[in-house]
């Protein structure tokens, strides 16, 4: 028995320092000792009663001590190099204190036989008494922590194993209250951002942080959070300030991450609204409102319970005040974000308050300088965008009661509302009109309670708009069958974008003509389909058409001679002229001087209306029964615009001595006045006269006989010239005496008679 007690410390002492043999000899120790029970009872039954009261002894003494098992890493080889001196020094006095009391525990028990003395041979010493764990303070686990996970970092670089992260981020969770570890984590995930392994361990670090606040009670668990808050944050933020716009780490690491604070979501919107441009100019290869735009239609997409948090960021973006912001959410809510069903509701919603809200907006009065007015005209200046809004101005015009544009003018009422801030709020509407047509209803609905500036930005998108859904858009032939009140401008603005590229559609034609006859008296909305519509149908509403502004009646002028491809002009030039001078201006309603300005914008066109046609529109009026009012001021125009036509206007005033014309007041006035500025020209034509028409004419214009009478000297006419002409000019004796008495009323009615109402002859 002795010996088998010598050869087991032996075989103990053995394995003082070797923890994976420590558990299997203390097996082998408590079985010899139940061996050496069995041999001293067969041995000495009279020691029964001492052996009996030994063994229960053993059996307390035997009982196995609680070990903790402890798994060696597998082939991992523990190098004098990787230690570190400062941890192995106090480790190694730990030791030697143990076995200091290890040695004094294991004195011979009394019950059991005196071991045999120790020989030379046995040198080794008592087995020592491991304990469980070693009390360190906060400090100091903080602090070899920290030792342990630079030293797992800097061989994690040269040896990667997976089952490092899981070591790594657990010994984070421990320390995540110390700010240099976590910054030395994040470090080295950002300098690692360019492979998997630093997302990796990103991503181990959270998921042991959120399940550790998972699992605690609600105090650890809000501790716990807002570590994992903290780490979030500052991991992402430095993902955007290290890394350029381009790169997919930041949106990878909200993708996955497995749960999102709420102030992640106000740095998402934050990096979505940025104002620092000049950050965005660094960036060769992106921006930031595109990488952060670009997270949240990651997030909607990848992350359903946030869906709604991450639309509300894109919703915000597309009603910004910046346009560079406001075009690119634009185009995400509408190309991508409008198709999906869970978010259709939602966004229309939104921008359809967003315009019924800039629509509702009342005016103010207030004072408005030329310098606010260049100020807020300033303010329309679009950024560059790719579907719906360019990089042009809203022009300063409005859409006047006549007629769609006119300059504004200066006035003592200013909208609420500001033209940024009608663009701003009205973006997205009109983005998505392009979509979904049905939505022009409401834009229809609002414009005629719209203030000044929501016009002018309504005017300024609707081409585009309108240009998209084409003529063929149901949508716009029921409005236009049945316009919403105070809409009728906005219809016309329309009928002009349809036909200005191509020709109106039947069904097109066939609704406006419906709305002017029935309900709509107003021939502005007629003039987009002008060059479609035949002769027949052009000089009845050519009165109205006149009527127009003068901006407006150029624009007839342009469509009417315009015409189509297939049909030609509806009227040609001398028509035009013609129909003109054919309005009667008490009949037709239609004041004098809007005749005589749109006889004035025919003239200014004189690549169009040609000395040819002047000619050809001016014989066909002089036959006219009655002549027209307008007629000689016509031809007064028409050589004052062709000098060249002098020969033929002496013909034209020889064919109207031949009517009459001083039986005609309005007119005859007009003929003197040509007559006196054309001479000598009109010399012969006034020889044509009557004797008291040349009478009352020299009397007019008594500079005018001396040169007359000059005239008929030289050509020796006094053969050919009845003697009372002769008389008049002074050319006999007797024609020293007292002119002719007799006046016919007639002329004196012409005397009476200075000029035309409304017009201003040269």
């Amino acid at each position: 028995m002795e010996t088998n007690s010598v050869h087991q410390t032996d075989n103990l002492s053995n394995t003082l320092y070797s923890n994976s043999r420590k558990a299997e000899n203390y097996s082998d120790y408590q079985g010899d000792l139940h061996k050496n029970e069995g041999e001293q009872q067969s041995a000495s039954q009279p020691n029964q009663t001492i052996a009996k009261d030994k063994l229960e002894l053993l059996d307390v003494v035997t009982e196995p001590e609680p070990t903790f098992e402890v798994e060696a890493p597998v082939d991992v080889r523990i190098h004098s190099s990787d230690v570190d001196e400062d941890i192995v020094k106090p480790m190694s006095s730990v030791v030697n204190s143990l076995d200091e009391s290890d040695s004094m525990d294991l004195e011979v028990d009394p019950f059991l036989p005196a071991p045999k003395a120790p020989t030379p041979d046995d040198t080794n010493d008592d087995l020592p008494i491991i304990t469980s764990q070693l009390e360190l303070s906060e400090k100091g686990k903080i602090s070899i922590n920290k030792l342990a996970i630079g030293r797992i970092l800097d061989d994690y670089k040269k040896n990667s194993f997976n089952a490092r992260f899981s070591l790594l981020a657990h010994l984070i969770a421990q320390s995540a209250a110390d700010d240099n570890i976590m910054d030395l984590i994040q470090r080295h995930i950002i300098f690692h951002s360019h492979d998997q392994e630093g997302y990796e361990l990103a991503m181990h670090v959270l998921y042991q942080l959120q399940s550790i606040s998972v699992a605690n009670s609600p105090e650890s668990s809000t501790s716990t959070s807002k570590h994992y808050e903290k780490f979030f944050i500052s991991l992402a933020r430095s993902l955007i300030d290290s890394l350029p716009a381009s790169d997919k780490s930041f949106s990878k690491l909200l993708c996955d991450a497995p749960y999102l604070p709420e102030s992640l979501f106000r740095l998402l919107e934050d990096l979505c609204m940025s104002e620092d441009n000049s950050q965005q100019l660094k960036d060769g290869d992106g921006d930031r409102v595109t990488q952060g735009l670009g997270t949240v239609w990651s997030l909607i997409l990848g992350r359903p319970p946030l869906r709604h948090v991450c639309l509300d960021i894109a919703l915000k973006c597309a009603a910004h005040s910046q346009d560079e912001v406001r075009g690119k959410a634009v185009r995400l809510v509408a190309k991508r974000l409008y198709d999906l069903t869970y978010a259709t509701e939602k966004i229309e919603q939104f921008a359809i308050e967003s315009l019924v809200g800039v629509a509702n907006e009342h005016t103010v009065d207030t004072d408005i300088n030329s310098k606010s007015l260049k100020e807020s005209t300033a303010e329309i200046e679009v950024g560059s965008q790719g579907t719906s809004v360019s990089g042009s101005q809203i022009p300063d015009t409005e859409f006047s009661e006549n007629g769609p544009f006119k300059t504004s003018s200066v006035s003592t009422k200013q909208s609420a509302v500001s033209v940024s801030e009608a663009k701003r709020r009205t973006s997205l509407f009109f983005a998505l009109c392009t979509k979904r047509s049905s939505l022009l209803q409401h834009l229809f609905n609002a414009y005629g309670r719209s203030p000044k500036v929501v016009k002018q930005c309504i005017h300024w998108h609707m081409p585009n708009l309108i240009r998209n859904l084409g003529p063929s858009c149901p949508e716009l032939l029921n409005i236009i069958h049945n316009p919403p009140e105070g809409s009728e401008h906005l219809i016309t603005l329309t009928l002009q974008t349809l036909t200005e590229d191509s020709n109106p559609s039947a069904d097109l034609v066939a609704a406006v003509k419906q709305l002017y006859n029935t309900k709509l008296k107003d021939a502005s909305i007629l003039i987009p389909l002008l060059p479609s519509f035949p002769k027949e149908e052009v000089l009845p509403i050519f009165p109205r058409l006149v009527d127009l502004p003068l901006e407006r009646f150029q624009d007839v002028l342009a469509r009417i001679l315009q015409g189509t491809a297939h049909t030609g002009p509806a009227l040609t030039p001398a028509e035009v002229l013609i129909a003109i001078h054919d309005i009667n201006p008490e009949k037709d309603k239609v004041a004098l001087k809007k005749v005589t300005d749109a006889c004035t914008a025919c003239f200014e066109q004189r690549t169009v209306f040609t000395q040819q046609v002047l000619e050809k529109s001016l014989n066909q009026l002089v036959d006219r029964i009655p002549i027209p009012l307008l007629f000689m001021r016509t031809v007064i125009q028409a050589l004052d615009a062709f000098p060249a036509l002098v020969d033929f206007v002496m013909g034209i005033l020889s064919r109207l001595i031949d009517k009459q014309i001083w039986k005609m007041p309005k007119l005859w006035v007009g003929f003197l006045k040509l007559s006196f500025q054309t001479q000598p020209r009109s010399f012969d034509v006034l020889l044509q006269l009557p004797p008291p028409q040349l009478e009352f004419m020299l009397n007019k214009y008594p500079n005018l006989r001396t040169p007359l009478s000059s005239f008929v000297n030289q050509r020796n006419m006094h053969n050919t010239l009845p003697r009372q002409i002769l008389n008049i000019l002074g050319i006999f004796s007797e024609t020293q005496q007292a002119p002719m008495a007799f006046v016919t009323a007639t002329l004196q009615t012409a005397d009476a008679t200075t000029s035309l109402p409304g017009a201003t002859l040269m």
